[in-house]
């Protein structure tokens, strides 16, 4: 019986602590997930474009605190934008 580099890539994925074929059973699965994924990031991109506009707000604005509130890191985001604003004020 003769190895072949696919049976020694297995084996090296098996060494490494990676089960080949559970993942190649997921591969589909996960490339669906990343396609919906990609989809609501337009959704997304689109909703923040039109609020921004019609509330005179800059997009890139608006989306980081957006994502700050649902990831719930609003005050982390606040401390970084008062942290941001002392520089402009303190440097220019």
């Amino acid at each position: 019986m003769e190895i072949t580099e696919a049976d020694l890539t297995h084996v090296r994925a098996l060494a490494a602590g990676i089960n080949v074929t559970a993942l190649r059973g997921s591969i589909e699965e996960l490339e669906q997930a990343c396609l919906r994924k990609i989809d609501a990031q337009v959704t997304f991109n689109n909703a923040v474009q039109v609020a921004a506009l019609t509330c005179g707000i800059l997009p890139g604005v608006l989306s980081q605190y957006i994502v700050a509130r649902v990831g719930d890191t609003v005050k982390k985001k606040a401390q970084s934008a008062a942290q941001l604003q002392l520089l402009f004020e303190e440097l220019g």
